[in-house]
């Protein structure tokens, strides 16, 4: 049995590189899919770029600018005849084997409704990763993963691969616009509690990176990100016992103090870290963060221009 998987892709003003994605998965080890571009509404020459291509699986939609790509991703699923779905943003590149070791995977754990895997991170300039990401130990595999995703995203939107069934029983992607680059999070919040994910211990794609990425709407992400542990919290009361959502608080806390540095306002960032601190004193993560916000906002702006030059 080769199960169809629909690969989908939001795409924005996306010329420059969404045809090296498109040859990702044209590349792809396993040729059961169908790729489903949802154009909102660009105005450059991304339909263009996706037209050159002549391949029957790949299909372009166009929508009316909406600025979210949950609705664009939305927009793709009704559309989606798959089996499984993939998401795949439209500037990360996947590696050849990524759908055939990720679906061989779910065949085989026919309980878990969605397996990740690991990245290689660049800069989308020099094809030499700064690193591989996220660091998976000690993570279950497989697991309800709730808990640790309120402290600890490890789950990046292009690793995906996930059963068409779960958005009929547990609903799309959230447009609220507050969730703006936070709704695929939204998601895996959403859908921890009530299935197991696993993942494949090995990087299977590449993940660009850009200057705006380290920085640009921090405050704005760190938000809806709370927002959706928030949510979840309220539609699944019994995980409100003290000790979880205290440390659950502690790590909003950090978030947002973490996101404050990043856009400049070290200030607020400080106070955010030290209401984390005194509800979890051990966490290495704050204190660090806690020291960066003490140097202010010209060398944190001096040590993010670094992070990405050396990316």
């Amino acid at each position: 049995m080769n199960p169809l998987v629909s690969v989908i892709t939001p795409a924005y003003n996306a010329a420059s590189y969404i045809g090296e994605t498109i040859e990702s998965v044209l590349s792809q080890t396993w040729p059961h899919w169908e790729m489903l571009i949802v154009d909102d509404g660009s105005s450059d020459e991304t339909c263009d770029v996706v037209a050159g291509f002549r391949d029957d699986r790949i299909q372009l939609h166009r929508i009316s600018h909406s600025g979210l790509p949950a609705v664009a991703r939305n927009a793709g699923l009704k559309r989606a005849s798959g089996k499984y779905v993939a998401f795949l943003d439209a500037d990360d590149v996947w590696l050849p084997e990524k759908l055939a070791t990720q679906i061989s995977y779910l065949e085989s754990q026919p309980a878990v409704g969605m397996v990740f895997s690991k990245c290689y991170v660049w800069n989308g300039q020099t094809r030499s990763p700064s690193k591989i990401a996220p660091d998976l130990c000690g993570v279950p595999n497989p697991g309800k993963l709730f808990s640790l995703l309120c402290t600890n995203p490890v789950i990046c939107n292009s690793s995906t691969v996930m059963r068409r069934s779960l958005f009929d029983q547990y609903g799309y992607l959230d447009e609220d616009p507050r969730h703006r680059g936070t709704e695929d999070y939204e998601l895996w919040l959403r859908l921890s509690p009530h299935v197991p994910f696993g993942f494949v211990d090995l990087p299977l794609f590449w993940y660009r990176t850009s200057p705006d990425s380290l920085s640009s709407h921090a405050i704005t992400m760190a938000e809806g990100a709370v927002l959706a542990i928030e949510k979840t919290l309220k539609m699944n009361s019994h995980f409100n016992s003290p000790p979880l959502t205290s440390g659950i608080q502690a790590a909003k806390l950090l978030r947002l103090g973490r996101a404050h540095c990043l856009e400049d306002v070290p200030g607020r960032g400080t106070q955010l870290l030290l209401q984390s601190l005194r509800i979890n004193p051990f966490n290495k993560m704050a204190w660090r963060w806690l020291v960066l916000s003490l140097l202010g906002a010209g060398p944190l702006r001096w040590l993010r221009s670094l992070a990405y030059k050396f990316q």
